[in-house]
């Protein structure tokens, strides 16, 4: 008879009261309980498993830590060691390190389903520790979500070799526990028949069943009980895992069902060969093949009647840009993983290639809360890093000098530093060398350029010596727009500069000159390829997948007229950040993924309810509200790159709204009478106007001027409010005209969200005082750079400022519901979640309304114009950074 769980912690703590103190009860499973403790001798939290006491009863004490000690020798970064074991009062327990995250078991229940280039990078890592371990003698046998624990999402295993241990000590007497080992929907078919010689491959079985979760949303057999799931197991195949979700890439389909093959000499031979299929875009099988083009004469006639060719082609688009097996197009291409914590990025690779500085990112709420940045070395090959640069406001992206001995980093350390520093690589040592500007390092000197381009004035290149500090030259530059320069590069001979701009590729030589331009849409990096010849850019593909193009450059600085593609159908999180090692050829780059998810809330709920409506495998745009709060608007990846679409909150039903390719929008709004809906994208890099009417749903579009993110129709028909790029301006657009006049000026308020009033007369907004100040309600005084609230009249265009928020605080979002009602959605630094607001226009008063159940972007919150709904984007970028030897970056 088993004791209280309260009795086995009271005997227990006293038992290891000399060695651990016993804190609290963690959590349960099948085998043991699970305590927090803290290690008295070493000063650290660690978890203490203590076997069931059934369990313990019919194990041999002495020959369990025996067999449990074999496991204690495994060291890998994916396998959670064992730090002690042993027997006391009875109990069979052994220690763990204490991981402060959640299993893969919790994060399913939460969210169901992974995106696939997560699924696929957990299991991957998984993989590799099963490889580590088999090599050495050791099979985990209880491969499962809850064994699995995630920190930064970086995947552990936990309990290596404990089935083993249990079974071996407990040789035949295994059934006189009522226990079993391995979880009945993750045991292979040789598990779930008892067969005496358990192999590798077993848990190669389990990983892969794990994965067809992580995928599909639920493990590949069910039932209503054990013994049905384990008849399923035995007799009956898993269904494909794109049955359940037909954005799966193929080799991944292919790879999962060769992992559940029945016969274990069907499956990889070994977890390593499991983990390379996954990452190998050509991988397939026969029975995949099969699967997927359906050659069984029923699910073949299926499988047409859901429209075979919109399918593929969705399957595809998402898997191109979502799988992590996207970044290998080329067979000369050979990658591996660098960092694992998603929250690195910017990579640089010193000259000889042998070492990676690169940037993690941690904020306080995710993307938009108060952030602080930290500079990092690693050695390839190693997996500990170096902190040179603990904690900062903001980093740039690094830049190793040419004998690979500093990095120089344009960088804000705290209030007071800010410039481009060098820091020393051994002993992170920083030392201020210029103000700020974009920058390289000399290729064979020991000097940088500074580049700075001025309003209305040429942009000048500043060379300066690294040692001194001194500038050595000055070079006026040519064809440079004012806040448009991305990156400049040095050639590796000294005489040229590649520099990137948001819409072209130019280069320069000493004197300033422009020798060659290649235009089109760019990310943020540019490389010359070592000996020079070639530059190397990502160019900004469709639905968020570039590609990594090759330039030719002659000896006299033109540009070839096209670019070869090296990598394609690259997730590049936006920003194509890499890095070329100036005499290897290795590139570095930062790459992961982009996960978008649409919410909706029920502001008459207290506490407020939330509801997700879509699940996270493409991007999404911020959302708007219909007025009777039944729809939400969206644009969204596709097959077809960005298109709008409309969700119906009544039948849960999707419904695209357009059917073509609409880069570089964002955000839509809805007018407040909802009888307009207008969104911003661009055509040929030209921005572009586009307004639906309703209920015709009639569109008409038109060129602006450059716009921000999002375009607003104001009631009445009195036109567009719009946020114009580069200036911080709010203007209104006359829509037959095309004319723009500012309402808002930059030199008043540089906006960042804003709100039309429901008689289209006014416009509420949230932005920065510019330059002098501002009066608000009860007598106080905002000053320049404050972050305000307030309302500006579209007739007299009077400004009427609110309230003030804190430095520290992300932006808020800005709604205007119905005739006196303005909203603020807020995510102060002491909440974990946004919060909702009344702003009160006569008082400036803030009233809170309620916390919102999802970590929102704050300014994509909108409310709908009745006042009862709200809609959000929520979004996650976990970036890392890869290591690349790809043979068309060295010729």
């Amino acid at each position: 008879m088993s004791l209280p769980t309260s009795g086995i912690s009271t005997r227990l703590s006293t038992a290891l009261a000399d060695r651990y103190r016993i804190e609290r009860e963690l959590g349960q499973g099948g085998m043991a309980t699970v305590y927090l403790a803290y290690d008295l001798k070493h000063d650290r939290r660690v978890a203490i498993k203590v076997l069931k006491p059934e369990l313990a009863a019919v194990l041999g004490a002495d020959r369990f830590v025996v067999e449990i000690r074999t496991t204690a020798a495994l060291q890998h970064p994916h396998i959670l060691p064992l730090f002690d074991s042993g027997t006391v009062d009875g109990f069979l327990y052994y220690v763990m390190p204490f991981i402060d995250g959640e299993t893969l078991r919790s994060k399913l229940d939460r969210e169901t389903q992974l995106g696939i280039g997560e699924a696929v990078r957990i299991a991957t890592d998984v993989a590799d520790a099963l490889d580590y371990a088999h090599r050495h003698g050791v099979i985990h046998r209880d491969i499962k979500p809850e064994n699995i624990l995630l920190h930064d999402g970086r995947p552990t295993v936990a309990d290596f070799g404990i089935a083993l241990a249990v079974s071996a000590a407990a040789g035949g007497r295994m059934t006189e526990t009522g226990l079993s080992l391995g979880t009945p929907h993750y045991m292979s078919p040789e598990q779930a028949t008892a067969e005496k010689e358990i192999t590798a491959r077993s848990d190669i079985y389990s990983l892969g069943a794990v994965l067809y979760e992580m995928l599909a949303g639920s493990p590949p057999h069910t039932g209503a009980s054990a013994q049905q799931i384990i008849m399923k197991i035995v007799t009956e195949e898993a269904q494909p895992v794109t049955r359940g979700r037909k954005s799966v890439p193929p080799n991944v389909a292919a790879a999962v069902s060769k992992a559940l093959e029945k016969l274990p000499a069907d499956r990889f031979e070994s977890a390593h060969a499991f983990g390379a299929a996954l990452n190998d875009p050509g991988f397939t099988t026969a029975r995949a093949a099969s699967a997927v083009h359906g050659s069984s004469g029923p699910s073949r006639r299926a499988f047409a009647a859901l429209g075979a060719v919109a399918l593929v082609a969705t399957a595809l688009a998402v898997w191109g840009w979502m799988r992590p097996s996207a970044l290998q197009d080329r067979r000369d291409t050979i990658r591996r993983q660098l960092t694992f914590n998603g929250i690195a990025g910017l990579p640089a690779i010193s000259p000889d290639g042998r070492f990676v500085a690169y940037v993690e990112t941690r904020c306080q709420h995710g993307q938009f809360g108060e952030c602080r940045e930290s500079l990092h070395l690693q050695e390839l090959g190693g997996t500990q890093s170096t902190t040179l640069i603990p904690s900062a406001l903001g980093l740039g992206p690094p830049r190793w000098t040419h004998d690979g001995e500093s990095i120089v980093i344009g960088a804000r350390l705290d209030a007071e530093r800010l410039g481009i520093f060098e820091v020393s690589r051994l002993s992170g040592t920083a030392r201020l060398l210029s103000p700020v500007g974009q920058y390289d390092t000399h290729p064979s000197a020991d000097s940088i350029v500074v580049v700075n381009a001025r309003p209305g004035g040429k942009a000048v290149a500043r060379i300066i010596a690294i040692a001194s500090g001194a500038g050595t030259d000055s070079i006026v530059l040519s064809g440079l727009e004012h806040g448009a320069l991305r990156d400049v590069n040095w050639s590796p001979d000294g005489r040229h500069f590649a520099m990137l701009q948001a819409n072209r590729v130019s280069v320069a030589d000493r004197t300033g000159r422009t020798t060659g331009e290649l235009t089109g849409s760019y990310r943020f990096s540019v490389r010359w390829v070592p000996g020079g010849g070639a530059v190397l850019v990502f160019r900004v593909g469709s639905v968020r997948e570039d590609e990594l193009v090759r330039v030719e450059v002659g000896d006299d600085g033109q540009l070839a007229d096209v670019g070869e593609v090296i990598l394609s159908r690259v997730p590049t999180l936006y920003e194509g950040a890499f890095d070329v090692a100036r005499t290897t050829g290795r590139m570095v780059l930062g790459t992961g993924d982009a996960i978008a998810d649409i919410w909706s809330f029920d502001l008459g709920a207290r506490p407020i309810a939330g509801r997700r409506l879509t699940r996270g495998t493409t991007w999404y745009g911020e959302p708007a509200l219909s007025n009777d709060g039944q729809s939400a608007y969206y644009l969204r990846g596709d097959a077809l790159g960005d298109n709008l679409y409309r969700y119906d909150m009544g039948t849960n039903a999707e419904e695209a709204l357009t059917a073509q390719s609409l880069p570089g929008g964002s955000t839509v709004r809805l007018a407040p009478d909802g009888r307009r809906l207008a969104y911003v994208h661009s055509t040929d890099s030209v921005p572009q106007v586009t307004v639906i009417e309703f209920p015709s749903r009639r569109v008409s579009g038109f060129p602006a001027r450059v716009l921000g993110t999002w375009l607003e129709p104001l009631a009445g028909g009195r036109g567009l409010l719009g946020y114009l790029a580069g200036s911080g301006a709010l203007a209104v657009l006359d829509s037959g005209s095309s004319e723009w006049r500012d309402i808002v000026p930059v030199d008043s308020i540089d906006a960042g969200s804003a709100a039309g009033s429901p008689d289209g007369a006014r416009v509420a907004f949230v932005g920065t005082l510019g330059a002098g100040t501002g009066s608000l309600p009860g007598g106080a005084t905002a000053t320049a750079g404050t972050r305000v609230a307030g309302i500006v009249d579209l007739t007299s265009r009077g400004i009427h400022l609110l309230s003030t928020f804190p430095p520290g605080e992300p932006l808020p979002g800005i709604s205007w519901g119905n005739a006196d009602a303005i909203y603020l959605a807020r995510w102060r630094s002491e909440d974990p979640m946004p919060s909702l607001w009344r702003l009160s226009e006569e008082t400036g008063a803030l009233q809170h309304l309620g916390d919102l159940p999802a970590p929102c972007n704050p300014v994509s919150v909108t409310v709908g114009a009745g006042g009862r709904g709200a809609v959000c984007m929520v979004e996650d970028m976990r970036g890392d950074v890869w290591v690349y030897d790809v043979a068309g970056l060295r010729r």
